[in-house]
């Protein structure tokens, strides 16, 4: 997914990657980062801008670039735990067929609007969420010497609730999908619960747990905490998803 770029994170319609036709191709120069998988993938899901004079969520386009056309660079990007996941990717002077774009020039910021509702929605985030707090209940059940205090014990209830609105709401995206309706703020709503149970669940079981929760034996709680830094941050900050909740669910005016 070649979407994040240096200058442009959240504020995604602020790309300044280039795509400038000549003849039959595109030649692109920009850079991309936080680009998962890029360093074993075939192809970069790329957000350039095909007319630079355009309003700004207008004149960007969506191509498909092979990651061994000429020009392609990749340099890995470690998180927090030393894992390679992310990469920058750099593009200079990559020759594309104009093919490769995927549907019409200038309106790819609604493709690609539509391709971030089908992702912030899909069953994994949902999946996980479950099993993250399934996880969670059995560890407290099975570790008495840790007792809850009636505060951790309202937290766990919280997350225990708020799981069980994102699984139903999992079944109303489906349900639309089966209708051939396009979830939108339902997809931030699954997107924004699912993110905050990420980041609720370990931080809850390392404060029970204290310090001995960061050890490398200990359930792997610590691992979720490292790895829950971003669950608030991919595919759009939790204050893109409510502003999209505000603004297309509740009809309210933007700010």
């Amino acid at each position: 997914m070649g979407l994040s770029e240096p200058n442009a994170g959240s504020d995604l319609a602020s790309v300044e990657t280039i795509a400038r036709r000549d003849g039959d191709d595109y030649v692109i120069n920009g850079v991309k980062r936080y680009t998962s998988g890029a360093h074993y993938s075939d192809y970069l899901w790329c957000v350039a801008r095909t007319d630079p004079n355009a309003p700004k969520h207008r004149g960007i386009s969506m191509i498909a670039v092979p990651l061994q056309a000429a020009g392609v660079e990749v340099r890995p990007l470690l998180d927090l735990q030393g894992d390679h996941h992310f990469n920058y990717v750099y593009l200079n002077d990559v020759r594309v067929p104009i093919s490769n774009r995927v549907g019409e020039e200038n309106r790819g910021w609604y493709v690609n609007a539509q391709t971030m509702d089908y992702e912030r929605s899909g069953g994994a985030h949902i999946g996980s969420s479950r099993r993250l707090v399934d996880q969670a209940v059995r560890w407290v059940r099975d570790h008495p010497q840790h007792p809850l205090s009636d505060g951790d014990r309202g937290r766990l209830a919280d997350i225990v609730t708020m799981n069980s609105v994102a699984w139903l709401l999992g079944y109303r995206v489906a349900w639309m999908r089966s209708e051939g309706l396009f979830p939108n703020h339902e997809a931030s709503m699954v997107k924004l619960l699912t993110a905050h149970i990420r980041q609720a669940v370990p931080n809850l079981l390392l404060h029970i747990m204290g310090p001995a929760g960061l050890a490398a034996d200990a359930e792997g709680w610590g691992i979720d905490y490292l790895e829950s830094a971003s669950a608030t941050v991919g595919q759009g900050t939790s204050e893109i998803q409510r502003n999209v909740i505000a603004t297309r669910g509740l009809g309210l005016p933007r700010g």
